[in-house]
């Protein structure tokens, strides 16, 4: 709120009001002074910033708040016990729950379940699908070049020259979608900020984690046809039409 209403200033003093925009109403809204800035926080909307945001004084006399942040040092069982006696002691007729703040934002995260399933589900299918897609194509080129790798296996190539080969040729298109598929998420992490809520979306672990995964799954793919043609006869491979 600060860096939008006032970008490059000191907000303290500041004054603001709420309500309608007319110069002079029937009923001014009060002004509020800044007193203070605190960090951003995430608390009313579970997946997206909250926006602009301001904490008034608490008047009790005029406001009755129905929720109330005790923070402990301890186990949570023994304060919410005195909690509960001080409310008794103050109003024995007020009702009162007291659960933790833990606990209140994992019961929100149950309704996000299905769907971290389905997508979880999803990226798995997504991985499989890739990998069945670079498992036949290689093995596709691989038959498409049997009288080649017959030609250097009669010539004298070792069995290890030939999966080097097949794997270097089947790693180098994954090795370029890699590269521009990190170029991409570069691109479009800005657009995607607002959905990544308290999650930096240009996080260098993910950056590197997540294409070193899907390279080594991509070349496990690859090995298998690989190792098929390392293990052809010459002379089979050179009758081979």
């Amino acid at each position: 709120m600060a860096q939008r209403y006032w970008p490059g200033q000191d907000p303290i003093g500041r004054q603001f009001r709420l309500g309608t925009r007319r110069p002079n109403p029937p009923s001014s809204p009060i002004a509020h002074e800044v007193i203070g800035v605190c960090r951003d926080v995430q608390s009313v909307r579970y997946m997206q910033d909250d926006g602009p945001f301001y904490y008034p004084p608490l008047d009790l006399e005029q406001t009755r708040p129905p929720y109330m942040l005790v923070r402990v040092s301890s186990d949570t069982r023994t304060p919410a016990a005195s909690i509960r006696e001080i409310v008794r002691d103050i109003d024995p007729q007020m009702a009162l729950t007291v659960v933790t703040l833990a606990s209140t934002v994992e019961r929100q995260g149950e309704q996000m379940k299905p769907a971290m399933m389905y997508s979880s589900a999803a990226g798995i299918l997504a991985l499989l699908l890739a990998l069945t897609g670079v498992y036949a194509v290689v093995s596709f080129s691989v038959s498409q070049r049997v009288r080649e790798i017959g030609i250097r296996t009669a010539l004298g190539a070792r069995r290890s020259d030939v999966i080097v080969l097949i794997l270097r040729s089947g790693a180098t298109p994954v090795v370029g979608g890699l590269i521009i598929g990190i170029g991409l998420d570069l691109l479009l992490s800005a657009f995607m900020a607002s959905v990544f809520v308290g999650v930096d979306s240009r996080d260098p672990f993910t950056l590197t984690v997540v294409p070193l995964l899907l390279l080594a799954a991509a070349i496990g793919a690859i090995w298998i046809p690989a190792r098929r043609a390392a293990a052809l006869d010459p002379l089979a491979s050179l009758r081979y039409e």
